[in-house]
């Protein structure tokens, strides 16, 4: 797996650990790319933009190869399980959604209505696969939740 970075143009870009080059860029988004992950295959990545965008894609050509609807605000999260077999993504729209991999289906989705300003910030699954923990974020609270 090499490292990614997003961009305020759409662009992802993927990056030789070697010589910190970047070996591959290519467009994902028409407006910003917000976030990305990697399945542990090494061969697929998923991204994250504006407007509950969320694309699948193929390695290391970056060919697009399916999209998730689901989320009506920016998607700024998204973490795949240590199987491959589960997406999580956190949104504006102050949800986190579990999704399957193979039908490109949410599995189910879980709210943190923590007022207009929460935003989420980080999520992890357990090494097992079968535990998400996501940090959110507001100006008041900080909460550490497991879905």
């Amino acid at each position: 797996m090499q490292p990614a970075a997003t961009s305020k143009t759409g662009n992802v870009r993927l990056f030789n650990l070697d010589d910190d080059r970047a070996v591959s860029t290519f467009l994902a988004h028409s407006l910003a790319a917000l976030a990305v992950g990697f399945f542990p295959d090494g061969q697929r990545l998923v991204t994250g933009g504006f407007n509950g965008e969320m694309k699948l894609w193929r390695l290391p050509d970056g060919k697009l190869f399916d999209t998730l609807e689901g989320h009506t605000g920016d998607v700024r999260l998204v973490v795949v399980s240590p199987d491959g077999k589960t997406l999580a993504t956190g949104s504006d729209d102050q949800t986190v959604k579990i999704w399957d991999t193979a039908t490109c289906r949410v599995q189910a989705t879980f709210p943190f209505p923590h007022g207009n300003d929460a935003f989420i910030q980080s999520g992890a699954f357990s090494s097992d696969g079968k535990r998400f923990d996501h940090f959110r974020h507001s100006p008041a609270i900080s909460i550490l939740g497991n879905e």
